[in-house]
């Protein structure tokens, strides 16, 4: 009883670690659990930190979908979130700017896109409105939007899709 105390606490004291703002760099055994509670960058301690990281295996999935246990969340599934958020609070804005090929939530959106013509972007939903936005959610039209996007040659190279 006395154990699972002490690892109730230890775990207790790591989790609180990981809503830091002062967040250092992993070393080579990557970001979650292991990076919180080991921090030399040694080759000893990066196996160490990250056989912890493989004992509690989920740690480094809820760390980068959260941003917590040092992992970033500036990469490719933030992205993603921050287009789909956007997307679903500003669907009908984009309905009738799409249908335009201009306008400020579109301009945003081809930015969020990291599209580095937004003119092309916006050519290309005036272009294609009617099979983008037909029985579309916003979710659909998302992957609609991005499989256009990949098909169209300047978007393609300009875009992250």
């Amino acid at each position: 009883m006395k154990t699972n105390y002490k690892i109730l606490i230890l775990l207790l004291a790591v989790f609180s670690l990981s809503f830091t703002k002062n967040v250092q760099a992993y070393g080579a055994a990557g970001c979650g659990l292991g990076s919180v509670v080991i921090t030399e960058n040694k080759v000893v301690h990066q196996v160490i930190a990250a056989t912890i990281n493989d004992l509690f295996s989920a740690n480094q999935l809820t760390g980068i979908t959260t941003g917590t246990l040092n992992c970033k969340t500036d990469g490719v599934t933030q992205k993603s979130k921050e287009q789909e958020i956007f997307v679903h609070l500003n669907y009908d804005s984009l309905i009738l700017e799409s249908a335009q090929g201009k306008g400020e939530k579109l301009e945003a959106f081809a930015s969020l896109l990291e599209c580095k013509d937004p003119k092309a972007f916006a050519d290309l939903t005036r272009k294609n409105h009617s099979s983008l936005f037909a029985n579309a959610d916003p979710s659909d039209f998302l992957i609609k939007i991005k499989l256009e996007m990949s098909k169209d040659a300047i978007l393609s190279k300009s875009c992250k899709i």
